[in-house]
Parts: C-alpha cells; structure tokens; sequence
C-alpha cells in the first residue's frame, strides 16, 4: 500500500499500491470494494469533501471516481487526465468549489 486516506465523515478508506487497484473498506463492518485503475501504480488518493468523489494519482495519470458512496467490485474509473504520458503525479487536491484540480509532480 502506497497511498491511504480517511474519507470526510471518517467511515471509509481508499487504498491502493503497486497493484493498480484501488480499493475502499468500510470501517463499520468490514466490507471492501475494488476497483482496476488507469495507472501502473497508485501513488495518492484523495476523497472530495462531500465523500462522493475520490482521485487517484499514479504514473501518468489522475483517475476520477464518482458515486463512491455505492463502491463495488470492479467499477471502472470515470475519467483519467490524458495528454500527459510524461508525467508522474504525485498529488493532486481539489479547487474549495471542487470544479477544478491542481496538481504536483
């Protein structure tokens, strides 16, 4: 696992790694979601601040996730930046109205 955060009511956790998987536990009652990414890897992740939308970053990349809140097995990533293939992001956060990311190398 590179990458691991708490969503903004504290109840779940987005993970991922090496694996180009992402994945999403519920800290209730234990259940875990999966989801291939976009990227070789996972270097970051970051939830939006009302928990509905959640990012990634990894090489050459920035994968987009939304409806988060109904995670399941397999849901393939919504959007991925493109035009950046030489790019290794590091971390990216969301604008205060969540309509745009700034990013970081």
């Amino acid at each position: 696992v590179h990458a691991i955060a708490y969503d903004p009511k504290g109840e779940r956790i987005a993970f991922g790694g090496r694996h180009a998987e992402l994945w999403i536990a519920e800290l209730k009652d234990g259940t875990v979601g999966k989801s291939p990414s976009a990227t070789r890897d996972i270097n970051s992740v970051y939830w939006s601040r009302d928990g509905k939308q959640l990012m990634s970053t990894g090489r050459q990349a920035v994968n987009e996730w939304n409806n988060v809140e109904d995670f399941s097995d397999h849901q393939p990533f919504v959007k991925e930046l493109s035009g950046m293939a030489s790019i290794h992001f590091m971390f990216v956060k969301w604008s205060p109205d969540g309509k745009r990311i700034a990013g970081d190398t």
